[in-house]
């Protein structure tokens, strides 16, 4: 085996540098996604301490020590969430109430419509 455990010995040298940049490549993807999951753990912290009634001043100070979010960020974050609540009820009722009046409703075919759209939400 050579230096790199990875790649053999017995592969051409071109197919040594591919394998070696895609060993880099994945290398940097792992790293990239322990990166995101570290910054949504640090948020959910900062949203926490938030919950709890922590002061700005205290929710910054726990993030020098790399635990937590900025304070701004956790506050813009949850303005987002309850900007978007009502999106998103509004979009969960459309989905699943509407279709569900649409689907068992009683219908009586004839040679004129086929369908009827009744809609509870709009």
């Amino acid at each position: 085996m050579s230096g790199m455990a990875l790649v053999s010995d017995n592969k051409s040298v071109y197919n040594k540098v591919e394998a070696r940049k895609t060993i880099v490549s994945l290398c940097y993807i792992m790293a990239g996604m322990q990166n995101k999951f570290v910054n949504d753990f640090k948020l959910e912290i900062g949203l926490y301490l938030s919950v709890l009634d922590a002061i700005c001043v205290a929710i910054n100070t726990i993030n020098s020590i790399g635990f937590s979010a900025y304070y701004i960020i956790v506050n813009n974050f949850k303005h987002k969430i309850a900007n978007e609540h009502s999106l998103n009820i509004r979009k969960f009722l459309f989905e699943h109430v509407n279709n569900y009046h649409d689907i068992h409703e009683k219908r009586r075919p004839d040679a004129i419509t086929l369908s009827t759209a009744k809609h509870m939400v709009t």
